[in-house]
């Protein structure tokens, strides 16, 4: 099976499409980061898996259709951010949940476990790219990390996600 992951992030879903596919697989994956694509890079060969990792803008992919597979996860989001002249809309954050809301989609809520959380992972995991991309410093990851980790252990605070869509394709008689 030939796989492609378009904008694959940290690169975790491309690297277990690799493990599941196996050496008689194809797997790549396209970034525009070349951050992530070192990091991806270094994660792919301490795991001994066979993936290709290529810095590329999803607008000049012309190879779709030799995949048997492609997956995409909150392209949309990145390519908005890319495309906007002061790099991208801080305030997005305080209104996915009105967005999500008016769109009819249910919103999960967290007031305990681990849900609460999710944010402050995120964050954690996406420390490199935002630093790297000169967006905050490591002081001011560092300084929300705390923050969130805080909310998160406050029985007060509830802590809500946008939902989150992804789409698998399977090219026909795959």
């Amino acid at each position: 099976m030939s796989c492609l992951d378009v904008g694959f992030g940290s690169g975790d879903v491309t690297l277990k499409m690799a493990a599941l596919v196996g050496a008689k697989g194809n797997v790549v994956g396209v970034d525009r980061d070349q951050t992530i694509l070192r990091f991806a890079r270094q994660e792919a060969e301490r795991q001994e898996l066979p993936v290709t990792f290529r810095q590329l803008d999803t607008e000049e992919l012309a190879e779709e259709s030799v995949y048997d597979l492609v997956f995409a996860r909150y392209l949309e989001l990145y390519q908005a951010v890319a495309s906007s002249r002061e790099g991208g809309d801080a305030a997005i954050g305080v209104r996915l949940q009105g967005m999500a809301l008016e769109a009819g989609l249910v919103v999960p809520t967290f007031r305990d476990g681990e849900g609460k959380r999710v944010a402050c992972v995120t964050m954690e995991h996406i420390r490199e790219a935002v630093v790297g991309a000169g967006l905050v410093s490591g002081g001011d990851v560092d300084n929300l990390v705390a923050e969130l980790g805080r909310l998160a252990e406050d029985d007060r605070t509830l802590m809500s996600i946008a939902p989150t869509f992804q789409v698998w394709g399977r090219r026909a008689g795959a």
